[in-house]
């Protein structure tokens, strides 16, 4: 978890409250070096997974290209096959990011909720704005180098209604598509019938 901070405030948002705090480059080669040195090849042969998350990770784009190549020699040195994932929002994901990611075969988990009614009830700028159009240009350009990943799609009580539309536009957009029941929220009986109705 690079930072607690984030371009957005999703309603929902699993991270809670968003605060500018940022993981020292000396945590960061801390946690690898603990978990490399931790690594139980009996049970998770010889492949080693690192997964950046947030907040949102690519506001910290500088500590997370350094974590990586510290990982990767960690791992190295260690035998290891390092496999690389990423948690991000989209709204900070350039081309040049993209490359970058694609270059070192990143598995990504898109955050998009569905339409854009969808989407923008619950994941906005943390000024009101609607990021759904910088989401899918983002999400277009990760499609377009063929980065590798799944769309993330988080159904809400009011959000549950429309939950086939937004699968049906979700899944046209190149990437498979993962949906994730909001737990936190109050589901009364109507929002689960409108659930099981989708």
């Amino acid at each position: 978890c690079l930072t607690h901070d984030c371009t957005l405030r999703c309603a929902y948002c699993y991270a809670g409250e968003k605060r500018k705090v940022v993981m020292p480059f000396e945590t960061a080669h801390q946690a690898i070096d603990f978990a490399v040195a931790r690594h139980n090849r009996l049970i998770e042969g010889d492949r080693f997974v690192l997964g950046f998350l947030g907040g949102e990770p690519l506001l910290e784009w500088a500590l997370l290209q350094h974590s990586d190549a510290y990982a990767a020699e960690k791992c190295k040195a260690a035998e290891l096959r390092f496999a690389r994932t990423l948690t991000t929002n989209l709204t900070l994901l350039t081309r040049e990011r993209t490359e970058w990611l694609k270059a070192r075969d990143y598995w990504c988990g898109f955050s998009l909720d569905g339409t854009k009614a969808a989407h923008d009830a619950f994941r906005r700028y943390a000024d009101g704005r609607s990021s759904f159009d910088d989401c899918l240009a983002a999400l277009g350009r990760a499609r377009d180098v063929g980065l590798r990943g799944e769309i993330v799609a988080v159904v809400n009580p009011s959000t549950a209604g429309t939950l086939a539309e937004s699968v049906r536009f979700l899944t046209g957009l190149g990437y498979a598509v993962s949906v994730n029941v909001n737990f936190l929220a109050s589901w009364d009986d109507a929002a689960c019938t409108a659930l099981e109705g989708a």
